[in-house]
């Protein structure tokens, strides 16, 4: 593949299109369609959902500049991804607390921990990557994609249909660059394989182990009354 048609190649765009619908479509049709699921409103659930809608938009963006080969500005919003981050990070642990404080729910605590630990790593990497573009964009897509289960949950749940499936869906997506590598590169990145293992083996273990009755007997005995 030459130079020229890798820099325009629409597959990440188009993908990061797709997240960013399922990021803000999910919530969106959920609300519509369960409105009693909405929990009550509060100044750290709406910065973190604007920190993920920001990121999700971000993403789209920084994948477009490639698209256009406008570098220097890609390279200077990706400054800005640092304060999302953190932004991401930070609500997203005071969301979690108040939602466990509310419902006792401790699938909903290792879930948070997987998802924002896998995110954190993978968006670690990706800087650390920022001059190596096959591995820098597979890591900000996967990073993205490991945050990306509370809308696909509620996208199940608004469609009438079983939640388990949202965890099949993100399945799907995370082997899409599989093909992609396999049909455009001949071959699959190593990256890529990082990327599917992470986010199965996080899957494994909000599953195997944020279900199970010891982990939500530790949680609650760690738990402040």
């Amino acid at each position: 593949m030459s130079a020229l048609r890798t820099i325009r190649d629409p597959f990440f765009f188009y993908f990061s299109c797709l997240m960013l619908i399922i990021a803000v479509g999910g919530f969106g049709l959920n609300a519509i369609v369960n409105p009693q699921s909405i929990p009550p409103n509060s100044t750290y659930l709406v910065a973190h959902g604007t920190c993920m809608t920001l990121w999700y938009l971000l993403v789209v963006v920084q994948a477009g500049l490639i698209r256009v080969k406008n570098i220097a500005l890609h390279k200077r919003l990706g400054k800005s991804s640092v304060v999302l981050a953190i932004g991401i990070l930070v609500s997203g642990i005071l969301v979690t607390i108040n939602r466990y404080t509310r419902s006792e729910d401790a699938a909903i605590v290792m879930a948070s921990i997987v998802m924002m630990g896998s995110f954190i790593m993978l968006y670690a990497f990706a800087l650390y990557h920022y001059q190596r573009p096959v591995i820098h964009k597979r890591l900000i897509l996967y990073a993205s994609l490991a945050m990306l289960v509370p809308s696909l949950g509620r996208l199940t749940r608004a469609m009438g249909i079983n939640e388990f499936l949202s965890l099949l869906f993100l399945i799907l997506l995370a082997l899409a660059p599989l093909v992609y590598d396999k049909k455009t590169l001949k071959k699959v990145q190593g990256i890529t394989f990082i990327g599917i293992v992470t986010i199965i083996v996080g899957l494994g273990i909000i599953v195997g182990v944020g279900l199970s009755e010891s982990w939500a007997n530790f949680l609650a005995s760690i738990m402040l009354p």
